[in-house]
């Protein structure tokens, strides 16, 4: 922030949810910001939930811009997969800690899948800054080299939240196709997710009342399985037993 005269202060452009550089006054754009995003679990005194487990391993994996820092989470017998999860937006403190990527990841354990979490560059301590223009993704494709290459799984799983949902699908374009995909949360009709055609099943699940999602670019978004949680926002406050189940049902084969 600099001082323009004697007393306006002009903030730096920064990017938020709607995809959009702003430009103003910082107090005025502090005021409409809070407006139009409600707090995030951050903020409001939920930042992390780290679920102690037996197979818990804390790495440091090779990463495009240093190493990533991560923690590889082992089933118990018998493991049907192993899953990459991706954690939402770096700058809104995104982490592999994030209590609803944590609902995912025990959900998984939970059902013989196991899961490796990793922090994106420049989030923890993993090395890097944030890049905003394909890094991320990159990210997650050295974090899924690792896992095939350390782990040698019999299945590929692929699962992200919110940002970390859109990293995911843009990885699609250039890895070979996982098993399987679970999003939560995708910011469909804010960030892009072009339509692919793949055989795996995409797992879609989302809050009717999501503040960032555009229920319109979900009825038109192609080869995707929708699973609408009635009455969740974007953060699925008071709702994470709620997408625990479905999840499980989902992965479990239940109608």
């Amino acid at each position: 922030v600099r001082t323009i005269g004697s007393s306006v202060k002009i903030s730096r452009a920064r990017w938020l949810p709607g995809c959009r550089w702003r430009f103003g006054n910082a107090a005025e754009e502090r005021k409409q910001r809070r407006a139009q995003f409600p707090a995030c679990p951050r903020t409001a005194n939920l930042p992390f939930r780290i679920t102690p487990n037996e197979g818990l391993q804390n790495l440091d994996i090779p990463g495009p811009a240093g190493a990533l820092e991560a923690r590889f989470d082992e089933a118990s017998s018998p493991v049907r997969a192993s899953a990459v999860l991706c954690h939402p937006h770096p700058q809104y403190g995104g982490t592999m800690n994030d209590a609803v990527l944590d609902c995912l990841a025990q959900t998984l354990l939970a059902n013989g899948v196991s899961c490796l979490r990793f922090n994106v560059r420049g989030v923890g301590n993993s090395e890097g800054g944030y890049d905003d223009s394909g890094g991320e993704v990159d990210d997650l494709r050295a974090a899924v080299s690792w896992l095939q290459a350390e782990r040698a799984p019999s299945q590929l799983w692929l699962g992200g939240y919110s940002f970390g949902a859109n990293v995911v699908w843009q990885s699609l374009a250039g890895m070979p196709e996982p098993h399987r995909v679970l999003l939560i949360a995708p910011p469909v009709g804010s960030m892009a997710f072009p339509n692919r055609d793949l055989s795996c099943p995409v797992d879609v699940f989302i809050g009717d009342a999501d503040e960032f999602a555009s229920q319109d670019a979900l009825a038109a978004w192609r080869g995707i399985r929708g699973h609408i949680i009635a009455g969740a926002n974007h953060f699925f406050l008071g709702q994470w037993d709620t997408l625990r189940q479905r999840i499980e049902q989902v992965i479990s084969g239940q109608p």
